[in-house]
């Protein structure tokens, strides 16, 4: 669900003329985890998202950040006024068939949820493309750009 989200909020933007960069979890490099763990982004990946941001680049990173801890050190890196962390739920048979590996071996994996997220989206009552304008109408409200 999250990177469909990611994704389509990517090609709205880009309809809007904003340039954007999704980073999705499922593209990291294998570094010994499985590749169905819940993968927090590595330092690696945080700098390249710094870096895009800093070069005016929209960061959508598409990962489930199943701690807070996790989310923290994503805010730290491309700095608290750039960061707006999005809940992305889902039925959980569509979360399941996403990860059928992960959650054979984690029935009830533990996930903490965010605090205070500046939106929450639930693809259980809204498709990927309006969960993605939830987000890209954010964007605006927070004068990350214009509306074009």
């Amino acid at each position: 669900g999250k990177t469909e989200v990611a994704y389509a909020a990517e090609r709205l933007l880009y309809d809007r003329g904003h340039v954007a960069l999704v980073v999705d979890a499922r593209d990291r490099p294998v570094t010994g985890a499985a590749p169905s763990e819940p993968a927090q982004p590595s330092e690696a990946v945080l700098e390249l998202c710094r870096r895009a941001a800093d070069a005016g680049l929209v960061v959508l990173l598409a990962y489930a950040a199943p701690s807070g801890v996790g989310r923290t050190l994503g805010q730290t890196a491309v700095g608290g006024e750039r960061w707006l962390e999005i809940a992305v739920s889902a039925p959980l048979e569509r979360r399941r068939a996403a990860a059928s590996d992960f959650y054979a071996r984690h029935p009830e994996p533990q996930y903490e949820p965010p605090a205070a997220p500046a939106a929450a989206v639930d693809l259980g009552s809204l498709s990927s493309e309006a969960a993605a304008r939830v987000i890209v109408d954010l964007l605006e409200q927070r004068g990350v750009f214009s509306p074009r």
